[in-house]
């Protein structure tokens, strides 16, 4: 259906998504349980193309992010001050 290989798995679980909430509505007189999911199927792929024109990726470079936990160091740095003989 044209969805690229990374993007199946999404697309196959809205898939079962729609099934699941439109289950109560099939009317098996009107048609087979293939066909019908099988029209869901299109309809999502097609929603994911409609999508796929509008979305918009910003791609920035790599931002270096500290880490606003202390080092190990630090850490042993202050267990030596707590438990230094002089500070008791």
């Amino acid at each position: 259906m044209g969805v690229p290989r990374c993007q199946r798995g999404d697309v196959a679980g809205q898939v079962w998504l729609n099934a699941c909430e439109s289950w109560p509505r099939f009317d098996p007189k009107r048609g087979r349980p293939e066909r019908w999911l099988n029209a869901i199927t299109v309809r999502v792929a097609s929603h994911y193309h409609e999508r796929a024109r509008k979305r918009r990726e910003e791609l920035v470079s790599s931002i270096e992010v500290l880490d606003p936990a202390p080092d190990a160091a630090a850490v042993m740095e202050s267990d030596n001050v707590r438990a230094a003989p002089w500070m008791q």
